[in-house]
């Protein structure tokens, strides 16, 4: 009669999360590789907001004079 779950149980459950644990790192290694971090680790924002606004402009949702005046604003925040 066996007890337990016994040692066969407790690899295969081991190995099921040594799978998971890799997987996890496979597909969020490479998730912020692109973008800008500062010294502190957080995230630049400021180029993003500075990359959107020159789409905006080169689609001609916004005029060269709104352009100006969006990026005063965002390069002095």
């Amino acid at each position: 009669m066996m007890l337990g779950m016994g040692f066969g149980s407790v690899f295969g459950l081991l190995a099921l999360l040594l799978i998971l644990w890799g997987v996890f790192t496979v597909f969020n290694t490479n998730r912020d590789q692109d973008r800008p971090f500062l010294a502190d680790g957080t995230y630049n924002t400021d180029s993003d907001a500075l990359e959107i606004l020159k789409r905006r402009y080169a689609k001609g949702e916004i005029s060269q004079t709104e352009y100006e005046k969006i990026k005063q604003n965002i390069n002095a925040l």
